[in-house]
């Protein structure tokens, strides 16, 4: 049996090596790999920065409403307010804070008009002014 002669230019395998393996093949390189991760790193950062901007303005935004609420359930008041209703806090001459059913339109200027807040069914204070 005679064997059958490749060509001198025959490689075997040819469609799976990493490189031309044909005259007139067009010429390839690998991946920029480096560029690649300079691209990702930088979008990463991003989107992790922007992430963290977005927390850390909730993380404010919730210790305000904290403070907001803490202020009002300290401020005095000789009712139980009702959810659904609005309050109004004043300031009196010896800086004591207390909670009106009072608006400020119906009462002369004797108090120092602080805001105007609205007691919800789950218990917080929610600002309305």
């Amino acid at each position: 049996m005679e064997e059958k002669k490749l060509p001198v230019s025959y490689v075997v395998d040819r469609m799976s090596k990493t490189y031309p393996t044909e005259i007139g093949s067009q010429k390839f390189s690998p991946d920029n790999i480096e560029l690649f991760k300079l691209e990702k790193t930088s979008k990463i950062k991003k989107y992790y920065s922007s992430k963290f901007d977005e927390l850390a303005k909730q993380y404010e935004d919730l210790i305000s409403d904290i403070n907001l609420n803490e202020r009002l359930y300290m401020a005095k008041h000789n009712f139980e307010p009702i959810s659904g209703e609005t309050y109004h806090l004043y300031k009196k001459e010896n800086n004591e804070e207390f909670l009106s059913l009072i608006s400020p339109s119906e009462w002369s200027n004797k108090f120092e008009y602080i805001g105007s807040y609205k007691f919800l069914s789950d218990g917080r204070w929610i600002s309305i002014n």
